[in-house]
């Protein structure tokens, strides 16, 4: 049977000295290139795209 550590800072030191898996690491870092990537590529402010021009052009052309 294993011994119970004694304090709660050597229980966490123990129960976190283990790293992430890679796959779990890759997964988390992909995850925000990914989200930095959609913002850049897909953001208002990156695009020019507001709804108000979409209506007016829309206006314009049923007005046409």
């Amino acid at each position: 049977m294993t011994e119970m550590p004694d304090t709660a800072e050597a229980m966490e030191a123990r129960e976190t000295a283990h790293r992430l898996p890679v796959g779990w690491r890759l997964l988390f870092f992909g995850l925000i290139a990914w989200g930095a990537a959609y913002l850049w590529l897909y953001s208002p402010a990156t695009t020019g795209w507001t709804q108000a021009g979409e209506y007016q052009k829309a206006a314009e052309q049923a007005g046409r």
